[in-house]
């Protein structure tokens, strides 16, 4: 008897884990363009009737060589069947919390996805062994202009994102969680009487365009458009931005175009755009809030080779996967650009061939990474490595660093602060000129003593002869 209730509850183990482990997540909705921002999420949806525990799957973008964890940040880890879960990119979960709440299951990872085109994949491990693959092109829709690619019908539609709930047209059929996913989508009526929407007017709308993550001491792009009652774009009117930090700028909408600005100091600012359609008024017809999450310059140049073989090799010391597009390296008289689309994950390294930069040992202690503004990142000089936040540019040039032979503490993997270089090459400059400080106060020292004895001497000169004139009037002859 106690050998058959073993045996039952151990069958009961071994059949719930082999349906968890099987169950077939299928990837039903793509965000990978918002607005022209990124705010990059992937929608799961579990069909089967085994549970799925999506953080014991991975996520593989692209093919990559980082087959990337899946983490659970709000809701259930485990989507049971019917039930949906929204993957997020790391850097942009404050964003999507913003514009869509943490209700549901919400899950994070380290990713970005292409805002052309793109493969998505779930797998358990075995990156050679997808469970769920899709791929997407910006031809098929949702590029940039606020909608996502959604699974309706058994093709991919692109219309107004639905992040763990059902897809748009979905709603037509209430038995979608009784369902295997691709029967419930082709048997949607789309010609269904219930599916005519009454018309109505919108509110006025304005829209920040910019990235989430913004880097310390570089220009990060923002751009805006206002819609009016009907959708359509305003063109007329003024916008009042607040950037978080202090700053603040006025723009004509008739003007409004891209601009830049600068964020000085790590941190999470909030960004809110004001749109005005009365140049005078005070009360803004509409208003868009935005998080920019601004972290250090984590690029840096980590090593490079020998006479033989000069690579160049790029390090991401920081948490988050990196845009390095046209960045350019500079060497003695040289540059090489990086191609559109070069991203450089969290954490990983690339190394760069000789053969394609042609850089050689002569370029190491000219070495200097700039980005596409060509705003110094980076610099390798002979001894060390020196991280630049934009402020020591002008001060220096690569010429003086190799000829000073001017070498720096590396300190926390190069994590300098401003005034350390800035103070250490005033230094070096004093240091290496021709007379120091001590020098200059004798000299003064000895000129100011100079100057007295040579007025005491010329006193002196004056008053003995002015003696001697008294004297000899004291014994003129007076003839008698």
């Amino acid at each position: 008897m106690h050998k058959k209730i073993i045996l039952f509850f151990f069958s009961i183990v071994f059949f719930s884990s082999f349906n968890f482990v099987f169950a077939s997540p299928t990837i039903n909705e793509i965000m990978y363009d918002l607005d022209g921002s990124d705010v990059d999420w992937i929608e799961i949806y579990n069909p089967d009737q085994a549970d799925l525990d999506l953080t014991s799957l991975k996520l593989l973008i692209n093919n990559s060589t980082s087959n990337h964890s899946i983490n659970n940040s709000s809701g259930s880890a485990i989507l049971h069947k019917g039930d949906y879960g929204v993957i997020v990119a790391s850097s942009s979960l404050s964003n999507y919390q913003n514009k869509w709440g943490t209700t549901g299951n919400v899950f994070t990872s380290s990713f970005s996805l292409n805002n052309d085109s793109g493969k998505i994949e779930i797998n358990n491990g075995d990156k050679t062994n997808p469970l769920s693959s899709v791929s997407y092109d910006s031809t098929q829709g949702a590029g940039g202009d606020g909608n996502s690619l959604q699974l309706i019908s058994g093709s991919w539609t692109a219309t107004a994102p639905t992040p763990n709930v059902n897809n748009t047209n979905s709603s037509l059929n209430s038995n979608q969680n009784n369902n295997d996913n691709n029967t419930n989508n082709t048997s949607l009526n789309s010609n269904n009487n219930s599916n005519t929407k009454t018309p109505v007017i919108l509110p006025i709308k304005t829209k920040i365009k910019t990235n989430s993550i913004a880097f310390v001491g570089m220009a990060n792009i923002f751009e805006m458009n206002a819609s009016g009652h009907s959708g359509e774009d305003l063109h007329y009117g003024k916008y009042f931005w607040n950037f978080g930090d202090g700053d603040s700028k006025e723009v004509n909408l008739i003007d409004a175009n891209k601009f830049t600005h600068t964020y000085f100091y790590p941190g999470e600012y909030n960004v809110t755009l004001g749109y005005y359609q009365n140049f005078y008024s005070d009360i803004p017809d509409a208003l868009d809030k935005f998080t920019i999450k601004v972290i250090p310059v984590g690029i840096i140049i980590s090593s490079v080779g020998n006479d033989k073989d000069f690579f160049i090799e790029l390090k991401n010391n920081s948490d988050y996967d990196t845009d390095i597009s046209k960045w350019v390296l500079f060497g003695d008289n040289k540059n090489f650009i990086l191609p559109k689309g070069t991203i450089l994950n969290a954490g990983d390294t690339m190394i760069l061939s000789p053969k394609l930069t042609h850089f050689n040992l002569n370029d190491k202690n000219f070495l200097i990474l700039k980005n596409s503004d060509y705003q110094d990142v980076f610099y390798y000089s002979k001894n060390t490595k020196i991280k630049s936040e934009n402020k020591i540019s002008g001060l220096v040039s690569k010429k003086q660093i190799a000829k000073n032979n001017i070498s720096y503490e590396d300190m926390n993997n190069n994590k300098i602060s401003l005034s350390v270089p800035i103070l250490s090459l005033n230094n070096s400059a004093k240091n290496t000129s021709d007379v120091s400080d001590n020098d200059k106060d004798l000299f003064f020292y000895l000129g100011f003593v100079t100057f007295l004895g040579l007025m005491s001497g010329i006193v002196y000169f004056v008053r003995k002869n002015r003696f001697f004139s008294k004297k000899e009037e004291d014994f003129k002859i007076l003839d008698e």
